[in-house]
């Protein structure tokens, strides 16, 4: 696959300004819609998903099953939740005075309104209870899915800049002459690298080097004169080889005698 993208990544960079204005022009679609929903939408303090999120939080909680304490604090309301059927107990911190958004979202020892942003079952219990003034099923849920959040996310008065095209950027900027193409032996080779294309160190020579097998050297022992230094073949003792020399020295002398 890489000799055949090999002419794909060959193109110059003129791909990439374009790639770039398709997602402008994307991203400033997004944002008109977004906007336009949020500034459309009827005045309700949350969106629609956080009214899904508040209806499946309240929809299975029932306050009778729980047993409830409400401890007043300087800034907040403490309230020890417990369920009749177990031991356990957990602690609700609601606070004093809503945000900027109109939100009193606390916290609860259980975990789950830290992990997944949404009111746990003991603070749906405190809410149904009615045991703080003031506190409602919607100003229980977190700010960030309030419509005041999502209008400020998208404000009317901001709009996203599409009007950016490639004859604006040929117009207004200058290309740099001191770019130039990497030279061909700075190239990475073509192929799927080896896995083991890293360089080796010193420890790893020696490394391979202590797991190759050594050769052992052929020990040379002459069963007639039992000596270490050649081999029953080459020994002089041997009767074949006496024979081979004599006979090389009789056809010496004849033809010695024939010469003469």
């Amino acid at each position: 696959m890489n000799r055949a993208n090999h002419l794909a990544r060959e193109r110059t960079a003129v791909d990439v300004v374009n790639a770039v204005i398709l997602i402008l022009k994307l991203e400033g679609k997004r944002f008109d819609l977004f906007k336009q929903e949020a500034w459309t939408r009827d005045d309700q303090v949350l969106t629609e998903r956080g009214l899904a999120l508040m209806e499946e939080a309240f929809k299975d909680v029932d306050v009778r099953q729980y047993q409830m304490n409400v401890i007043p604090d300087e800034t907040c309301h403490r309230c020890t939740v417990s369920r009749t059927a177990t031991n356990n107990q957990y602690t609700v911190t609601i606070p004093m005075v809503e945000d900027s958004y109109g939100s009193r979202f606390g916290t609860c020892t259980c975990g789950k309104p830290k992990k997944d942003g949404v009111p746990c079952q003991h603070m749906v219990t405190v809410v149904k209870a009615m045991a703080i003034d003031g506190l409602s099923r919607v100003k229980i849920m977190p700010y960030w899915w309030t419509t005041a959040l999502w209008r400020e996310q998208y404000a009317a008065d901001e709009y996203c800049r599409t009007d950016v095209s490639l004859d604006s950027i040929k117009a207004t900027y200058h290309p740099d002459d001191k770019l130039r193409y990497c030279p061909e032996y700075m190239v990475a080779k073509k192929g799927r690298p080896k896995t083991n294309a890293h360089k080796k160190s010193v420890a790893d020579h020696i490394e391979e080097s202590s797991k190759k097998k050594r050769k052992r050297r052929k020990k040379m022992f002459c069963t007639i004169c039992h000596k270490f230094n050649h081999s029953t073949p080459e020994c002089f003792n041997n009767p074949l080889n006496q024979q081979s020399h004599t006979s090389k020295q009789k056809e010496g002398g004849m033809e010695v005698g024939t010469a003469d």
